[in-house]
């Protein structure tokens, strides 16, 4: 790393990964593709895991550096990732809820047909003749 510029250019850049991870992980959800959720979710900790990486290695001799402007673009990219994972959370509570909701639903209705055979002749009980 030669100079501030460099620092928060590549910053900026992997603050912009992680909104990314972010962003794919909540089309995931909406899209219905489960199958993709593990994978996303791993390149997002390795984005996070970079930024720390790259933070500890820099922050103390950059950080200061940094001008007014530069301070203020980290902490609005900063702010829509945390708002976005905060949307993330609540997406994944409704789909947690609504697939607890379904299982219950399909449970119940498991319960209750379990005590009926369709299609089958009746065995037992009175039959009533509706000429009388």
């Amino acid at each position: 790393m030669q100079n501030t510029d460099e620092y928060f250019n590549k910053k900026m850049e992997l603050l912009s990964r992680l909104l990314s991870c972010s962003e794919e992980i909540m089309s995931s959800i909406n899209g219905d593709k489960w199958e993709e959720y593990g994978e996303l979710g791993e390149r997002r900790i390795a984005a996070i895991e970079e930024l720390n990486e790259f933070e500890k290695a820099y922050r103390e001799h950059f950080d200061p550096h940094l001008s007014q402007d530069q301070r203020k673009a980290i902490n609005d990219k900063v702010q829509v990732i945390l708002g976005f994972d905060k949307d993330v959370v609540v997406r994944l509570e409704e789909e947690k809820e609504s697939a607890l909701k379904g299982m219950s639903t399909e449970r119940n209705e498991d319960n209750i047909l379990s005590g009926y055979v369709m299609n089958a002749r009746q065995t037992t009980g009175v039959f009533l003749d509706t000429k009388r």
